[in-house]
């Protein structure tokens, strides 16, 4: 999305340079506690608990929300953007990322090559708008 966006402002920067968020559709969000429990699954190791409580005593700081959401509706009208990755995908890909780059740093940019170009086919097979349009004069 970022790309996309740096784009479009390059063409139009009165138009596109504001605000925007890039994330899920709110229809395929998932609970904090689903991404947490996957990356742990993913990553092959790792423990949590919920922040309800410290030491048996309440917490004075507001308990983790759920569901943590973006709304990408702008980006999704101006910018005809659509999420690549569902949820496992993404998850995988940043599992990926760090196991690999905390094993070997000097990797990191083939890795990230690697990533984006995944990235991009898996768009370009899907058409989305940003694989398939010339950047607007």
């Amino acid at each position: 999305g970022y790309l996309w966006l740096a784009c479009r402002q390059w063409a139009d920067p009165a138009e596109f340079a504001q605000a925007w968020n890039f994330g899920p559709s709110l229809s395929s969000r998932h609970a904090v506690k689903d991404l947490v429990e996957g990356l742990i699954k993913i990553w092959g190791a790792g423990s949590w608990e919920p922040p309800q409580s410290e030491g048996g005593r309440a917490r004075a700081s507001r308990p983790e929300e759920p569901y943590l959401t973006l709304d990408s509706s702008k980006a999704r009208k101006k910018l005809d953007w659509e999420a690549v990755y569902g949820f496992a995908d993404a998850l995988k890909e940043t599992v990926d990322w760090y196991k690999n780059c905390d094993n070997d740093p000097a990797a990191a940019l083939r890795l990230c090559q690697d990533q984006i170009n995944r990235y991009t086919a898996a768009a370009s097979a899907r058409g989305l708008a940003w694989c398939r349009s010339q950047v607007p004069a």
